[in-house]
């Protein structure tokens, strides 16, 4: 490091001062100023307090000169980066001319020459030999190892996300309380002094409800010493409302990096299993033969309609009551209602005389079991109480026998009182154990608020003044963590029947239960509040992939992450010394970082370069990168045997399209093609989710976002001129499933003993080739993610330096470690063999695997789970009038579930399903005139 002395004099830059602009840095001060030289970066110091003013990262066009025409005084120095210029003036020509010599010296060295290039993919990092990486299939993986490292970590903290919950349990089941919380996490490390630097995606209100106010201010009050939180961009300032930073990263100590599609965020916690019902000690296996609970899934968001035949059964039981409880914010109450007045009854009006019965509505409190918040245990379905039940409610004197002139009002409100109490009486020892539970990690309070960091009031997108930002938060938390202490608890009689009979405790806590089509999240600032109602709508399993990787691939992605930082600081934060600048760590010293939750997971080692989409509102730099498209296309063009791909969109069209700009589908095109010439096996894998996640229902008002991006999926698919598979047929490919499929994923569960079906949502964004390479991050394949200059994004480029002996379509092949384990821990879960080792998974592209496993699983499950659930999307309808006569059918598990169940007990396997690509072929699914989503530029979309 050299330290050397810079003086400025005011009268001497007089005449700079004149042409400076916002780029510029003109030390105008006679006091003494430091500049810092370090591998891979200058900083200017300020000496009376050691804080850091300015900091350039070497780069592509990291340059240093001297002398008059460049800087205006013959003493001057000029360095310049893609970010900024810095002027300096020395105390003589000479010093200047010494200075120059330094910094060019700096720039040559092997770590700073890493940075200039030419690097791989025009990348901004470089390939780096020998990296310690690992996989992670699914979010609980992935945020365990996360917990185990920030844990560990000793200095710093860089966490950069689209989206963060603070009330995240980062580990499950929750067996310590609120030890792996997220943000008790970050606040026990913050306490021992070690530094957290977050960024958040600061989203367009009106657009979005991730409400990234809260989440930072519910971060900062942690600790607001060493917890500093930046959102970004100020959309109106900045110019930016359709872009977002994607990205989602957790650095520690810049030794660990975290890379891949999974925030630290509600609905992104899950395993293999991909569980439809999390009921806690409520069974959700339990049948109660002859109820009929209504469903609210992504095929039908709005709960469709109740099958006639059930009101037949009904009547002829007399089975039509309900058992349900309000919140009514007062002292528990009871009372009747008709069958006319139930809410959600299909078109089938039943009236309360053909039915010759009542239904009770009842409310009580009670303490509640397994640790849940009240909302977490409010059950709001709507249940035909069976004939068993009935009879027990007969033999009780409750409901009178037919024909019997029924009780009055006040008689029948005494009656199921009674039955309501015996129900609390028989759990009542459960409620006692669980009781200290809930008291000690659920409804735990702070002894004080600590309100909001004066660092945060800096920053000029909130204009609240102190006394009302305070009153704000304070209100904030107090509605996030308070108990509730008037809402009722909603019971069914089923429900009751099964209290505490399994005793376990919640996965999902309030809003992380989530179906985001059924309905979008809301109300985020009370996180235990449950979002849907657990007993008629399943969760929506999320499936995703992250990898971990250290040494100096973390070191990159931590630069990265600095770079945005001091970027976003010098831009909304300039003078607020309480957000520092951040410094890169020295190449050359790599810390021994190794907790043994990582050592013993990072059993590959790789050659690992970092890629990104960043640009001028992003990144704060002169250029448009977009090595991750370019990481793309260029391994597709190289693949030799397979390329296996899992992303949240596939919206990528012809060249000739000016609507869509990457070419990530003309390179699979091309390579498809030239296996087809060469008469080569080749194989492309595709899976993407069934339906796009956003709230609505397909064919309605409702569900205009959603058939916009289907729109565009099909489009760079199947329909069009400018479809992989159109341009594939018209290039003499009669059938393009022997090169490529497209799928999804579905799996199936029982809610109250009610069969159920739900999408596996898939957010990964991953690409595997020849079992050799693979890349992973937050980017799409469309135009939003690839381009450079939309969203943020990076991922990482992964190459096995490990291989195995293994085959490709019946050929010796040496595979590498991280790839094929990877791609084989996906087939099994996708597959079903998960504990099934009996199929050979080595051998992709084989004809018996590709035909008799791959697609013949796909192929059988698409068609079970539509003869037995009634599925959307599917191939049975082209048009919208085909999916209303289609939502009219009755499936089977309604006209027969005892075979419903049979079928998918004997025939499903894993979750794999084919992609549905005649569904609504004959519909225009985009956006209508007059249609809010019609005046977005298709730039939304793609």
């Amino acid at each position: 490091m050299l330290w050397g002395l810079l003086w400025s004099l005011a009268a001497t830059v007089c005449s700079l001062f004149e042409n400076c602009n916002s780029n510029y840095f003109i030390f105008l001060s006679k006091f003494v100023r430091w500049l810092i030289s370090k591998e891979t970066f200058v900083a200017y110091v300020r000496p009376k307090d050691g804080r850091i003013h300015c900091v350039m990262l070497v780069d592509p066009e990291f340059e240093v000169f001297s002398g008059a025409y460049v800087s205006g005084a013959s003493n001057g120095v000029v360095i310049s980066n893609l970010s900024r210029q810095l002027v300096l003036k020395c105390w003589t020509k000479r010093k200047a001319k010494e200075w120059q010599d330094h910094v060019r010296q700096l720039a040559s060295s092997e770590h700073a020459k890493a940075f200039i290039g030419p690097n791989r993919f025009t990348a901004y990092a470089p390939v780096r030999q020998g990296i310690d990486a690992e996989w992670f299939v699914d979010g609980a993986s992935y945020m365990s190892a996360i917990a185990d490292v920030l844990q560990a970590a000793h200095e710093e903290i860089l966490i950069s996300d689209w989206w963060l919950s603070p009330e995240i349990y980062m580990k499950r089941p929750i067996v310590e309380g609120e030890k792996w919380r997220l943000d008790k996490l970050l606040q026990r490390k913050a306490k021992e002094g070690v530094k957290i630097f977050i960024l958040l995606y600061k989203e367009v209100n009106l657009a979005l409800g991730i409400n990234s106010f809260y989440s930072k201010q519910k971060l900062v009050e942690q600790h607001p010493e060493n917890i500093k939180v930046l959102r970004h961009p100020d959309h109106v300032s900045a110019g930016v409302f359709l872009w977002a930073h994607h990205e989602k990263l957790v650095i520690v100590d810049q030794s660990v990096a975290f890379v891949g599609g999974i925030d630290l965020c509600y609905g992104r916690w899950d395993d293999h299993v991909h569980r439809l019902t999390d009921l806690g000690s409520i069974s959700a296996g339990h049948k109660v033969p002859g109820a009929y609970h209504k469903q609210m899934t992504s095929s039908k968001p709005y709960g469709g309609d109740v099958p006639s035949s059930i009101f037949q059964l009904a009547k002829a039981t007399h089975a039509v009551t309900i058992g349900t409880v309000v919140h009514t914010g007062l002292k528990p109450i009871a009372e009747t209602s008709s069958v006319s007045n139930l809410n959600e009854l299909n078109e089938t009006q039943v009236t309360e005389e053909e039915m010759k019965t009542t239904s009770a509505k009842v409310s009580f409190e009670e303490n509640l079991p397994n640790g849940g918040t009240r909302e977490e245990f409010e059950m709001e379905g709507q249940i035909i109480l069976p004939e068993d039940i009935e009879n027990e409610v007969l033999a009780n004197g409750v409901v009178p026998l037919k024909g019997e002139t029924p009780p009055t009002r006040r008689k029948l409100i005494r009656r199921v009182t009674r039955v309501t109490k015996e129900i609390r009486d028989a759990t009542r020892d459960l409620r006692d154990d669980s009781k200290g539970w809930v008291n000690r990690h659920l409804w735990k309070r702070d002894s004080k608020d600590d309100g909001v960091t004066s660092g945060s009031d800096e920053e000029r997108e909130d204009k609240l003044t102190d006394d009302e930002r305070k009153g704000e938060v304070k209100s904030r938390i107090k509605r996030s963590t308070a108990p509730l202490e008037h809402d009722t608890v909603r019971h069914t009689a089923s429900e009751s029947t099964v209290v505490g009979l399994q005793g376990c405790a919640k996965l999902w806590i309030g809003k992380d239960y989530t179906n985001f089509i059924v309905k979008d999240f809301a109300d985020l600032d009370s996180p235990f509040t449950d979002l849907v109602d657990r007993s008629t709508t399943p969760r929506m399993p999320w499936h995703d992939i992250g990898v971990m990787v250290q040494g100096f691939a973390a070191r990159d992605v931590a630069r990265h992450f600095i770079q945005r930082w001091n970027a976003v600081k010098d831009e909304k934060v300039p003078l607020n010394d309480s957000y520092p600048y951040l410094l890169p760590k020295s190449y050359n010293e790599m810390d021994c970082f190794h907790p043994t939750a990582v050592t013993q997971s990072s059993k590959y080692k790789v050659n690992c370069q970092v890629v990104r989409s960043l640009c001028q509102w992003s990144g704060g730099i002169r250029m448009i990168e977009e090595s991750i498209q370019q990481a793309y296309i260029e391994c597709i063009e190289n693949a030799k045997h397979y390329i296996y791909i899992e992303n949240q969109f596939f919206i990528t069209l012809a060249c000739s399209n000016t609507q869509v700009q990457n070419r990530i589908g003309d390179a699979l095109l091309q390579r498809i093609l030239r296996a087809h010439r060469d008469k080569t096996v080749f194989r492309v894998f595709v899976i993407i989710p069934l339906l796009p996640g956003f709230e609505g229902e397909v064919g309605t008002s409702r569900g205009i976002a959603i058939q916009a991006i289907l729109h565009w999926n099909y489009s760079s698919i199947c329909r069009g001129p400018d479809a992989l598979m159109v341009r594939l047929e018209k290039a003499g490919i009669e059938d393009p499933s022997q090169y490529v499929t497209f799928h999804g994923l579905r799996t199936h569960s029982e809610l109250h003993g009610d069969l159920v079906t739900e999408l596996i949502y898939v957010h990964s964004k991953l690409m595997i080739i020849d079992d050799s390479v693979v890349i992973c991050g937050s980017a799409n394949i469309n135009d939003r993610s690839l381009t450079g200059k939309r969203d943020s994004e990076v991922c990482v480029v992964i190459q096995d330096e490990t291989f195995l002996d293994s085959s490709m379509n019946g050929i010796e092949f040496k595979a590498g470690n991280f790839g094929q384990s990877l791609r084989i821990e996906l087939f099994r879960e996708h597959l079903g063999l998960t504990n099934d080792n009996s199929v050979d998974l080595s051998d992709p592209i084989s004809e018996e695997f590709y035909r008799n496993v791959w697609l013949k699983t796909a192929t059988t499950n698409t068609e079970i789970f539509d003869k037995v659930f009634h599925c959307v999307p599917t191939d049975r309808c082209t048009s919208f009038l085909q999916l209303q006569e289609y939502h009219r059918e009755h499936a089977l598990t309604v006209t027969d579930p005892d075979a419903a169940a049979i079928l998918l007990k004997e025939k499903i396997k894993g979750h794999l399903v084919m992609l549905p690509l005649q569904f609504l072929r004959d519909e225009n699914l985009l956006p209508s005139t007059g249609t809010k989503e019609a005046l977005m530029p298709t730039q939304l979309w793609t």
